[in-house]
């Protein structure tokens, strides 16, 4: 494997379990859930340009990293950041990637991926909760 490639599986996996975590805990003060889970998909599918992976992959870092340019309580500067990327991406995220945001957020299990509202241990999450896909 390239060390490229390895790198890319790295950040992936790195955006996988902290981008879902973050959601989880988060998920009733993030207004723009659907639009930073459609980059998500962007970011990891196999047709999108390096480019624009790495653009994606910038946004959903900036809502991940804990230390915020504005702390605040509703996210404000990270939904710039996330409603700037969806605009500059406008022409390479798809149709398809908004699909699969909305069927993964309504609970619609996607190639081997925990569906949303889905907890790992009903009795102890609450039901607000989202899971990422399984790691």
């Amino acid at each position: 494997m390239s060390s490229e490639s390895q790198e890319s599986r790295e950040q992936e996996s790195y955006i996988e379990e902290r981008f879902f975590d973050k959601l989880r805990k988060n998920a009733s003060r993030v207004p723009f859930v659907e639009e930073a889970v459609t980059l998500y998909f962007c970011a990891t599918d196999p047709d999108t340009p390096t480019w624009a992976k790495a653009a994606s992959v910038a946004a959903l870092v900036y809502f991940i990293v804990p230390l915020d340019l504005l702390p605040d309580p509703i996210f404000i500067d990270d939904a710039a950041v996330i409603a700037v990327a969806i605009k500059q991406l406008s022409t390479v995220v798809t149709d398809e990637h908004r699909a699969q945001a909305r069927r993964w957020l309504h609970g619609e299990q996607l190639d081997g991926q925990k569906m949303a509202g889905e907890a790992a241990d009903k009795e102890d999450a609450p039901a607000e909760e989202i899971e990422g896909p399984e790691v």
